[in-house]
């Protein structure tokens, strides 16, 4: 009996904790998306550090969207070093970048800051843009400039190799 008390204690507890987090996730999320509509990012950046998790994925993508709406490139490239594997940040940071035309830039700093697979990504959002403006030898110099990334014994290449060659080169076509 004494038991089953306990386990029901600890399992209310835990569910409990999650509703508080929740519930203090949602009220976050609203104070950062009303200090980013008052055009105040010290206030957003304060509310998502106060946060039981600073990290959540939605909040570092919400806060980033307005660096990137307010063109503030150290900022950018802060939270690319602080988001390792959410996709989204490395698609918001590349797709800012490309629009810059500044592709080999955008690979490099995810490749400086992230996973193989993610710089993967950036490669491929680089070249579809490049395909996308009728730039087929930029993206080809693309792929062969950062083929090296993909062949390095410290990348996890035995997935991504073959990959990377056959994919990335079909993007072309």
């Amino acid at each position: 009996l004494g038991l089953s008390i306990i386990l029901s204690f600890t399992l209310s507890f835990g569910w409990f904790r999650n509703v508080l987090i929740s519930n203090d996730f949602d009220m976050c999320y609203s104070a950062i998306e009303k200090a980013i509509k008052d055009n105040n990012m010290d206030k957003a950046e304060a509310y998502r550090k106060s946060f039981y998790y600073p990290d959540a994925d939605e909040l570092v993508e919400m806060i980033l969207r307005a660096y990137v709406e307010r063109d503030d490139e150290a900022k950018i490239l802060s939270y690319l070093s602080m988001s390792r594997y959410n996709y989204q940040v490395v698609r918001i940071f590349v797709n800012y970048y490309s629009s810059k035309e500044q592709h080999q830039y955008a690979i490099d700093m995810v490749s400086q800051h992230d996973y193989i697979y993610r710089t993967y990504d950036a490669l491929e959002i680089c070249i579809r843009d490049l395909m996308k403006k009728n730039k087929k030898a930029e993206a080809l110099k693309l792929i062969k400039t950062n083929s090296h990334l993909f062949n390095g014994e410290e990348s996890d290449s035995e997935y991504y190799k073959p990959k990377v060659v056959k994919k990335l080169t079909q993007l072309t076509q």
